[in-house]
């Protein structure tokens, strides 16, 4: 690999406040580092009272051992009944001087008055036979600083100050207290006073509480993070209370809580924001002339993509989308970026996270010009609308209600017709459904990884079911869900036996009686016929009727014995037992959730392979009953618009005149007057249902003039079974109407419904999506989505905009550079990447421009046009 790429920003665990044998500990710096890497901890903080004597092996050690250790100081201050705690944590360098023990002990430690001697003087106060040495152990616990003072060198190089508060011990809120009997006699917003107030305002960073709970104090009314930390003075002590961190695991990595208080820290037993692996995309290893072998990693959270023109970002975004299925071009102003994408694509994998590679899965893929371009089209807004609809559940159910009446309709006129309609709908319907239900073996991934957490789990209940109960209940378990799996199957299958009784066994064959002469035979035969005819649709409802029954009673009964199962002792029991342990609560809940869409989705799939079926023995084409398209559409529109925030679609019904008059002029005459009727028809709805007697009519009797080579009964069949209306849109922002805004304000509307009305949980793929918009409009709305959305959903997208990168805290920013001069690639390399977070910064004297700095460096050099344009910037603006 050409660079070494990370994930930029992600969730690992946090001690940051422990103490070794070098202060008060029970345990060595090595001891500690041992037992937070078994732990599952990333980063530590040795935090030793006045004394940073074992920080340089601790350090030493935990890069050896792979895990963070930062330097940390604990301060005894004078405020407060005992003392408050305070915590000083500082970076590795300040100013270009490396800050190891000897540092922190000339710059921190020796202006505070806390040298060795002084402590050892402080120790022997109260204790003059003390040796120095447990003199100085003494006094470590006995020496104060000035609170004020403490902070401000810390801030001096560079560090940061953590305080204890809410009800830990030492805590400002506890030591600092109004006048009471307990801790709990007043609440946190009550106990503050102005000192605390001033504190809080001008010298804490962060607050270190003992419970979560206590955290939206901080947060809401202070704008301050918290953690939670173990104050560990024993190896067993280690990581019992801990937090989520998300960034890099170092100092600067921590500093973002202090800018993103509410996202980058989370006090929590399980990890944040975790998606599952079939929805994220992992990596991907491009393996092409162009760019060498390169391996660019990706974050489940926001991923930027920024560089300078033509330095590969798109082409890296339209990769990515190609090897996840896209059939979407990119959007670019050279001619061949679709082909030279796909011959990169042809030698490079894409790995998702669950371990699959190059495989087709669902994605939101918007190119450069995408939401531009739409807002020039009509049919594609329809399209997004329509989407955008059916993500409600409610919404694309009666939709495809619509749509399965109106064919059901069809069949009234011609049977066959109807039936390859209809059947080819459901297959478009069901490939739909099933794309964005995601991938089969993804979800059975997913479903046999919870179920081995839920097992390890299981294994925690120590009062709960006996190996017999439990088998019992296992027994139980799988009875159930074969029970409910046959009354889903039973669901789906008895509206289509219902839909059978419309079927007409008979076709109206009365024109070929008019050709017997005899009346006595011609009525005969008239008299039998109908008298059949009444026969056998009545056997035909009747066997109809008792299979519905009868599948009906199935499903009843099932659904006794559910309820009778769910209301057992043992059942219950069960379910208690197992809902004690809220862990294991959360992931029943979850390997529900995919058991029931793995069951949707194996629904589906027998489906769909019984549709293909349908379709291949289907031969000819049934049409519904031509008045009703109207009045079907008619109810769906009075009862499903949709509003959110300032945009609002309404549905309508609209006649399609000129499909209406392009299909009868290839039927008819045009130079006859007999058709101007048909042909000049303007459309009334007060009107219409007359208007369709009066054609059909005149059609089956020859009042129309046809052209030559039209067979009659076609241009019939062809144009009573079309439906002359659809579902259009009238879409308005804060009152205005789409259709009347410019371009640049439709492209504004389109943006947001494609942002703020998806409830898609597979990645999104963007191509500079501020292209269109003003900076306000993207920090206000395009930064605020990006937030929102991707808690719940990986993003990838170009962006041009410091607001995106910054304002939207992108966990991970990849840089792309052509290779050019000044701007040197390694192995001189066409394109090449570097991925990492924001807060990953350095400069080197390193000549391949990736490689010169970190990625704040180059953030703040592509989008803000280096740091001394920013900085004339923030003048001007007189920001500074």
């Amino acid at each position: 690999m050409l660079i070494e790429n990370s994930r930029g920003s992600e969730w690992r665990k946090y001690d940051l406040h422990m103490h070794s044998t070098a202060s008060d500990g029970r345990a060595t710096a090595r001891e500690l580092v041992n037992e937070a890497v078994n732990k599952g901890i990333a980063v530590i903080a040795l935090t030793d009272h006045h004394t940073v004597d074992a920080l340089d092996e601790a350090k030493a050690y935990g890069k050896e051992k792979g895990i963070t250790v930062i330097s940390g100081i604990e301060f005894r201050t004078e405020y407060g009944q005992k003392s408050v705690h305070m915590i000083g944590l500082f970076p590795d360098y300040f100013k270009g001087q490396k800050l190891d023990q000897s540092a922190l002990n000339d710059l921190i430690l020796a202006p505070l008055d806390l040298s060795r001697t002084q402590i050892i003087m402080k120790g022997k106060e109260n204790h003059p036979e003390y040796s120095n040495e447990k003199a100085y152990k003494e006094g470590l616990l006995r020496v104060q600083v000035d609170f004020k003072n403490a902070a401000d060198l810390i801030h001096k190089y560079g560090g940061i100050v953590t305080v204890h508060a809410g009800g830990k011990a030492n805590s400002f809120d506890v030591e600092m207290r109004h006048e009471g009997t307990g801790v709990t006699n007043v609440d946190l917003a009550d106990s503050l006073g102005t000192v605390k107030e001033e504190l809080l305002r001008e010298y804490i960073d962060v607050c270190e509480v003992r419970k979560s709970g206590e955290v939206n104090f901080y947060l809401k009314e202070w704008n301050k993070p918290c953690i939670a930390a173990s104050d560990a003075h024993s190896v067993r002590e280690v990581a019992r209370n801990f937090c989520w961190i998300k960034g890099e695991p170092t100092f600067d990595g921590i500093k973002q809580i202090i800018y993103e208080p509410e996202s980058r820290v989370k006090i929590q037993e399980d990890e944040p924001e975790e998606k599952p692996d079939y929805l994220v995309i992992d990596k991907i290893v491009i393996n092409h002339g162009d760019f060498g072998e390169q391996e660019i990693l990706f974050n489940q959270g926001l991923n930027t993509i920024i560089g300078g023109r033509s330095s590969g970002k798109s082409i890296l975004l339209g990769c990515i989308a190609k090897l996840c299925g896209t059939k979407q071009g990119v959007k670019a102003n050279k001619e061949g970026y679709d082909e030279y994408i796909a011959k990169i694509s042809q030698s490079s994998k894409l790995y998702w996270r669950d371990g699959k590679t190059n495989v087709d899965r669902k994605i939101d893929y918007f190119p450069q010009g995408y939401i531009i371009e739409m807002a020039s089209k009509n049919k594609k807004i329809k399209r997004l609308v329509e989407d955008i609809l059916c993500e409600d559940a409610k919404t694309n159910e009666d939709l495809s209600e619509i749509r399965e009446k109106n064919a059901t309709e069809g069949m009234q006129i011609h049977q066959y017709f109807f039936e390859y309609q209809k059947k080819q709908y459901e297959l478009d319907t069901l490939k739909d459904k099933l794309n964005a239900m995601g991938d089969r073996d993804g979800v059975i991934q997913e479903i046999k990884k919870i179920e081995g957490r839920i097992e390890e789990l299981k294994k925690t209940i120590k009062d709960g079911l006996s190996d017999e109960e439990t088998e019992e209940y296992k027994i139980i378990q799988k009875n159930l869900s074969q029970l409910k799996a046959k009354n889903q199957q039973v669901e789906v299958s008895l509206p289509q036996v219902a839909c059978l009784k419309r079927i007409n066994l008979f076709n109206d064959i009365g024109v070929s009686f008019d050709d017997i002469t005899d009346e006595d035979i011609r009525n005969r035969m008239q008299s039998e016929y109908v008298q059949l005819e009444k026969e056998v649709q009545t056997k035909w409802s009747k066997m109809l009727e008792a299979v519905y029954l009868e599948y009906a009673a199935v499903r009843e009964r099932n659904e006794q014995l559910i309820h009778t199962v769910e209301e057992s002792e043992l059942y219950k029991k069960a379910i208690r037992v197992y809902t004690e342990n809220r862990k294991l609560a959360e992931e029943n809940k979850k390997l529900e959730k995919e058991k029931e869409k793995l069951a949707s989705i194996n629904v589906l799939q027998e489906k769909k392979l019984g549709t293909i079926n349908d379709i291949n023995n289907i031969k000819e084409r049934v049409i519904e009953k031509h008045l009703e398209f109207y009045q079907t559409q008619y109810d769906f529109c009075n009862c499903h618009c949709k509003e959110i925030g300032d945009v609002r679609i309404e549905p309508k019904v609209v006649f399609q005149y000129s499909d209406f008059i392009r299909q009868v002029s290839s039927y008819f005459d045009g130079r006859s007057a007999k058709n101007s009727e048909v042909l000049n028809y303007q459309y009334k709805k007060e009107g219409y249902e007359e208007f369709v007697k009066n054609l059909l009519d005149k059609m089956l009797t020859d009042k129309y003039i046809f052209k030559g080579n039209v067979s009659r009964d076609k241009a019939i069949e062809d144009i009573l079974s079309s439906n002359p209306f659809e579902i259009e849109y009238d879409i308005s922002y804060q009152g205005d109407e789409l259709r009347q805004m410019s371009e640049g304000k439709t492209a504004f509307v389109i943006l947001k419904m494609l942002l703020d009305f998806s409830k898609n949980e597979y990645p999104i793929l963007i191509d500079q999506p501020e292209d269109d918009l003003d900076n306000r409009a993207i920090f206000e709305e395009l930064v605020k989505y990006l937030r929102a959305k991707k808690l719940n959903r990986q993003i990838i997208l170009v962006t041009h905009n410091p607001n995106v990168v910054v304002g939207a805290d992108a966990e991970e920013i990849i840089v792309a550079n052509q290779e050019g001069i000044g701007n040197s690639n390694p192995e001189n390399i066409k394109f090449a990447y570097k991925c990492g977070a924001l807060e990953n910064s350095f400069k080197t004297g390193n000549s391949e421009i990736l490689l010169s700095c970190g990625i704040r460096e180059h953030v703040c050099e592509l989008l803000e046009g280096g740091n001394k344009a920013f900085r004339l910037r923030e003048k001007k603006y007189q920001l500074i």
